[in-house]
């Protein structure tokens, strides 16, 4: 028997279960009844509606909402969306507010600022490297700098960040380095850094396993060449189901990867005379070209 279709708040976009195709959520849902952010999270379900329809002015509203939720699990479903669904300027303005609550938290150096400051470097990056920009490699080191400088736990997920944008056989660039290999793992991230900017002629481009990404880059892994990328099956039904609007759900049973359901979709796709609006190296959200 299928399981039920979870609603836009219990799901969280999650791609374990339905991804980018929850069911509307009730204003009357118990659960959401007793959140302090019910008003926060309805509103960002209704510009999730809007940014389906390719109405991405909304997206400065979205960021507000990230400002003023106390739910961590709501400001890290608008971060979901964000990574898959900013545009530049919406990247912009989330890198200068993140610089700005890093000033904040090196001025005062209190232990709730830096922690504060750490889940908001967190969620931003996270967007950054679903964004995939090049240039985005020294934003993502100097805030995982920051916090390694001061102590700050839980911050292993940032190697992780910038192994998906620059490498596709994952390397010790991964992982969090030893406090003696340091030096030598920023130099490695450098020296990556360096060849892929020489390779594509500048920072301005968009990645995915040092690769330029788009929507056919991620069909063709899921349909043909998943050996190397299975880390990032996740990863991979997520942008793919948010670039192309192309329910996913049967990629996934009981939150267990279906491979042979992902390549049957994903060569679907690759077959199809749709496919051929698709530029390598441009964003789409819900088949809808992100104005950049």
């Amino acid at each position: 028997m299928p399981q039920r279709r979870l609603t836009f708040y219990e799901n969280r976009l999650n791609p374990q279960r339905d991804g980018y195709f929850p069911v509307p959520t009730p204003a009357n849902h118990p659960e959401l009844l007793r959140n302090e952010d019910r008003k926060l999270w309805l509103r960002t379900e209704e510009i999730f509606e809007f940014l389906k329809a390719g109405r991405f002015e909304h997206l400065q509203e979205i960021l507000s909402i990230y400002h003023s939720a106390r739910d961590g699990l709501l400001r890290a479903t608008i971060c979901t969306l964000l990574g898959d669904a900013a545009t530049f300027d919406c990247f912009q303005q989330m890198r200068e507010d993140l610089e700005r609550m890093q000033r904040a938290a090196r001025e005062t150096r209190t232990q709730d600022a830096m922690y504060d400051y750490r889940d908001m470097a967190l969620d931003f990056c996270d967007a950054f490297a679903t964004w995939g920009l090049l240039d985005a490699v020294p934003v993502i080191v100097d805030h995982y700098l920051t916090l390694r400088s001061n102590k700050v736990t839980d911050i292993r997920l940032f190697p992780a960040l910038l192994s998906t944008i620059m490498e596709r056989e994952v390397s010790i660039i991964s992982t969090e380095p030893p406090d003696d290999g340091l030096e030598e793992y920023l130099g490695l991230i450098l020296q990556r850094h360096e060849a892929l900017c020489s390779q594509y002629e500048g920072g301005n481009i968009l990645l995915f396993q040092g690769k330029q990404s788009g929507v056919k880059s991620y069909a063709n892994i899921l349909a043909h060449d998943m050996d190397e990328a299975w880390h990032l099956k996740l990863e991979l039904r997520r942008r793919f189901e948010a670039s192309t609007g192309i329910d996913c759900h049967d990629m996934y049973v009981d939150k267990v990867f279906q491979p042979l359901a992902a390549a049957r979709i994903a060569e679907a796709l690759l077959n199809s005379p749709e496919a051929a609006k698709y530029k390598e190296g441009v964003r789409y959200f819900f088949g809808h070209e992100i104005p950049d």
